[in-house]
């Protein structure tokens, strides 16, 4: 079998053991919840700041739409209702423009992360568990969504729900998310049920996306076929992207599959690393393909590096709207 065959399985994750390495992995799932919850409000506030990195200050919804406040002007195209176009700018160029206002009517943003099992892994102590990493950049974003006017809701296997109430946006989401640690539907799926998201609506999800690409695939096919967009966040450790470790290595999936043993880890090294790095182009065409944004994120990077890709896929994504 190969090793990015064992990675590919559902809801596996690399937990390497040996008489040299041993990864941290989980262990009691209320005791794992219980931990995750107390650190909740540490991960808000690191949130907060993160999005205050990214913050220039107060912005607009950033899409086109009615309103009275200037947005842009984009060129005029064929077909275009006389009446829009915006003659003092027209007159200083060779052709027509058209100005657009921003729009004021606040969308809902539904937010899902994974909680499941193979998130509550790191490969060393000083590296934060993928969860923990995914909450605290789903929280970010939802900070600053919050913040240019968008609605924010939260998204269960039973449906969606408002954030609940608080002192700010960030002990509201910590509230929230805490609240579904406790729900055995939500931290064992990977990726929201469709039945949750209502039609042309916006979710921000976050996951290691250790499902078979099946799975996947029909869930980015049935969000397109409903008219959602998706803006989705790819969590890895660095050990799932290098295979650090060398000699004789056991892994144990975090979810009761069955181990495999390699007895040489080193010379596999350069065959899995090429391997990875085609899967995740492969994930990221794939979302591509079916009309969604995908950003990668390795827990060892600067998070508020890669929120400024993910934020800017976020405006983007809110400009076609």
């Amino acid at each position: 079998m190969r090793l990015i065959d064992f990675l590919k399985r559902p809801k596996s994750s690399i937990a390497a053991r040996s008489s040299e390495h041993r990864a941290m992995t989980a262990n009691n799932p209320s005791e794992t919840a219980e931990s995750l919850a107390a650190r909740l409000p540490a991960i808000a506030l690191q949130a907060d700041r993160v999005a205050g990195q990214l913050a220039t200050g107060r912005h607009g919804l950033r899409r086109s739409g009615p309103g009275e406040t200037f947005w842009q002007y984009r060129p005029a195209v064929p077909g275009e209702p006389i009446t829009r176009i915006d003659w003092r700018q027209s007159a200083r160029g060779d052709r027509a423009w058209v100005r657009e206002t921003e729009a004021e009517n606040a969308q809902t943003i539904y937010l899902w992360v994974d909680l499941s099992p193979s998130m509550e892994w790191c490969s060393e102590p000083a590296l934060p568990e993928k969860r923990d990493r995914a909450l605290l950049m789903i929280m970010a974003a939802a900070i600053l969504l919050h913040k240019s006017g968008e609605k924010i809701r939260i998204l269960t296997p039973e449906g969606h729900r408002p954030l609940p109430a608080g002192n700010g946006i960030a002990e509201r989401l910590a509230l929230a998310f805490s609240g579904l640690l406790e729900t055995p539907a939500y931290t064992a799926l990977t990726l929201p049920p469709i039945s949750a998201l209502p039609p042309y609506g916006r979710v921000i999800a976050a996951s290691d996306f250790l499902c078979p690409d099946s799975a996947l695939r029909l869930f980015l096919h049935q969000l397109t076929g409903t008219g959602i967009s998706a803006t989705l966040l790819h969590i890895s450790d660095p050990a799932e992207e290098f295979l650090p470790w060398d000699g004789r290595v056991r892994f144990t999936g975090t979810e009761n599959e069955a181990s495999i043993t390699l007895p040489d880890v080193t010379s596999l090294r350069p065959a899995y690393e090429s391997l990875i790095a085609e899967r995740n182009d492969h994930l990221e065409h794939m979302a591509f393909d079916h009309g969604h944004f995908l950003v990668h994120h390795r827990t060892d990077h600067d998070p508020a590096y890669d929120m400024l890709q993910f934020q800017a896929f976020l405006s983007a994504r809110a400009a076609v709207r």
